[in-house]
């Protein structure tokens, strides 16, 4: 479980790649976001399904956040197959972040969703690979 400046990320057995920040400085905000673009690639070069949990509770909206947060998901390889849940801790970052997702290319909206409870985004993501996984996606 590699740890990069409040930044906690793992892959786990069912394929599912968990961030968990635990600070939103510009170094673990990019971090974060290098380290997500880079899985995007490796998914989009094998073609697999990528999931994602991200779980950004305890932290707050950075304006660095939400531009790089953009500019990643606008750098997203063509064709990539992503389901990507967001945990939030309250209902005025759910709000303030659906707004910003409405910005988001079309693509990159439909496989992102918010979520205040972890049991959700969990399920949620368990019901996109059932729906969009492959054989060749089993690792």
């Amino acid at each position: 479980m590699p740890e990069l400046e409040g930044l906690v990320w793992w892959e786990s057995a069912a394929d599912l790649i968990e961030y968990r920040l635990h600070q939103n400085d510009r170094a673990t905000v990019d971090a974060w976001l290098r380290l997500a673009h880079e899985h995007d690639l490796a998914y989009a070069e094998t073609g697999r399904h990528r999931r994602s949990l991200s779980d950004l509770r305890g932290i707050h909206l950075t304006p660095h956040l939400v531009t790089a947060v953009m500019q990643v998901a606008r750098r997203t390889p063509p064709g990539l197959r992503e389901s990507v849940a967001v945990l939030l801790e309250d209902s005025l970052m759910l709000w303030l972040s659906s707004a910003l997702l409405k910005q988001l290319p079309a693509a990159q909206r439909q496989a992102t969703r918010l979520f205040q409870r972890e049991a959700e985004a969990r399920q949620w993501l368990d019901e996109r690979r059932r729906l969009l996984s492959r054989p060749e996606d089993t690792p």
